[in-house]
């Protein structure tokens, strides 16, 4: 995938261009047709402060946004924990089966058009229209997004109208993520929070409904924090709508989150966002005054936090196992109850206390800079099984994450078995992978690697992949074994726990 195009800005033009910063005025559309980028310009100032890409062949997304001082670039493309992840786009991670997350092009999209609406004035605006690919190559869903940006000197505002007619019945498949996606360029130790309507911060606001989410991030030469607000509004389908927010402070409305939803052939659904980009301190009522203009209404209506609770709870003195994993550990797809922790609780009995901090959409490092990982070690557990991978050996994911895979592995197990409990650690080897994309092949060079982590931290490993030969029924969407499957999981790690 190509990483350096004309919209990765250098950071002095930046500088140099918030010089002559614009007030509240005048901003101008340029189309380049051989860049294939349509770009928004302030009265004399050399650099764009927001670029659209539109490919032919790669779903569309806006990098670089510029913050409003234009000190700082507020979008990452493609970083090295999410490589697939392209600035500020759209992609479902389930749409009849087929996952336009993950894959930003290798024939997934079609450009159809992209066009300039308003060029110049308080407010400009412009289009882009795709078709999503089936895996033979035919549209399935047409996708508009119309785009309008008006600009105050301090602060500017993106709406963004998005439209998906079905060339076909259209099924949006319940997934952990998806959808709008926003990614900041976020580093670890790096000063942020994401912050939702009802007060809930980074992890804990994670599959929480919420009327819109603020994330900032104190970027690299900045004194303060500079900020995306996304804006959910009350005539989407399914509003308050439940949120994604990852580990590196990534975020986005995902409605897939609650459940499958449809649009059938011929019709269309409409959604809308409004993106509050500004600097400087979080202020609640700003940003609430802001949504308020935005939606119309004087108040977002409190959510109801969602709480998992643990697998099991027995009494203090039970043996307790962690385990610790993805969205496979977390129970996607999966019926209540038929996670694999669930069902190792029941197998284990009042003498064990189970506990899932699986999390979707995890990498073996991004994992560690997880809640999940710390309410892991809060817990300390007198036995551990990790099942992490899947993630990593996907095809965009695995040459990053393969040259420090033991590593990163290691100092894992490491900080768990420095806790004071000492447990015992057990690392499984992920399931198999069914989709044709490549991701098998990675797992047979991620095996040799565990392998060698085992030897080194001197902890058990669990075949989890061994258990599914021949057994492709039980993982329907290629990827996520379903209750049978997370049978056969149970009953692995059961016995390798147990002996029996």
């Amino acid at each position: 995938m190509q990483k350096t195009n004309r919209s990765t800005t250098p950071l002095l033009a930046l500088i140099l261009g918030a010089a002559t910063m614009a007030q509240a005025g005048t901003l101008t559309l340029r189309q380049d047709e051989a860049t294939h980028t349509i770009s928004v310009y302030r009265e004399n100032v050399a650099e764009p402060i927001v670029t659209q890409n539109a490919k032919p062949d790669m779903r569309p997304y806006l990098h670089p946004m510029v913050s409003p001082d234009g000190k700082s670039v507020l979008t990452e493309y493609s970083p090295g924990h999410h490589p697939h992840q392209t600035g500020l786009y759209w992609g479902f991670t389930r749409v009849n089966g087929r996952d336009y997350f993950h894959n930003p092009s290798n024939g997934y999209w079609r450009k159809v058009s992209d066009k300039v609406i308003a060029a110049k004035g308080e407010s400009v605006k412009w289009s882009t229209v795709y078709h999503l690919l089936d895996g033979a190559g035919q549209p399935i869903m047409a996708e508009t997004q119309a785009w309008t940006m008006r600009d105050s000197g301090d602060r500017y505002v993106l709406d963004l109208e998005w439209t998906g007619e079905g060339l076909a019945d259209i099924t949006v498949g319940r997934y952990d993520y998806g959808g709008l996606f926003l990614r900041m360029p976020w580093r670890n130790g790096m000063e942020g929070a994401a912050i939702n309507s009802n007060g809930k911060r980074n992890g804990d606001a994670t599959t929480q409904t919420a009327s819109w989410v603020d994330v900032g991030i104190k970027l690299e030469g900045r004194s303060d924090q500079a900020h995306i607000a996304i804006f959910d509004h009350p005539k989407n389908l399914g509003h308050q709508l439940p949120w994604r927010v990852d580990a590196q402070l990534g975020i986005g409305p995902c409605r897939a989150i609650a459940g499958d939803w449809t649009i059938p052939k011929g019709k269309s659904e409409v959604i809308r966002h409004q993106f509050f980009v500004y600097t400087g301190d979080f202020k609640e009522e700003t940003i609430k005054e802001a949504w308020q203009k935005y939606s119309g209404q004087k108040t977002a209506a409190a959510a109801t936090p969602a709480d998992p609770g643990p697998v099991k709870t027995s009494a203090k003195s039970a043996t307790k196992l962690a385990c610790v994993g993805d969205s496979i550990t977390g129970g996607f797809g999966v019926t209540k109850g038929m996670t694999y922790p669930d069902q190792i609780a029941k197998m284990l009995g009042n003498n064990c206390e189970v506990r899932n901090f699986g999390l979707g959409g995890s990498y073996l490092l991004g994992y560690q800079s997880t809640v999940e990982f710390k309410n892991a070690k809060d817990f300390n557990p007198d036995m551990v099984v990790i099942m992490l991978g899947t993630n990593d050996v996907r095809p965009l994911a695995w040459k990053n994450s393969k040259p420090n895979f033991v590593r990163d592995y290691l100092s894992m197990i490491k900080q768990f078995s420095e806790l004071p409990s000492k447990p015992r650690v057990f690392i499984c080897y992920p399931p198999t992978i069914t989709e044709p994309d490549g991701s098998e092949e990675n797992i047979l060079e991620l095996i040799p690697l565990m392998d060698d982590v085992a030897r080194q931290a001197k902890v058990g490993i669990i075949d989890i992949h061994g258990a599914f030969k021949g057994k492709g029924e039980l993982i329907p969407d290629k990827i996520h074994p379903n209750d049978a499957g997370q049978t056969v999981i149970a009953t692995t790690i059961h016995k390798a726990l147990t002996g029996n």
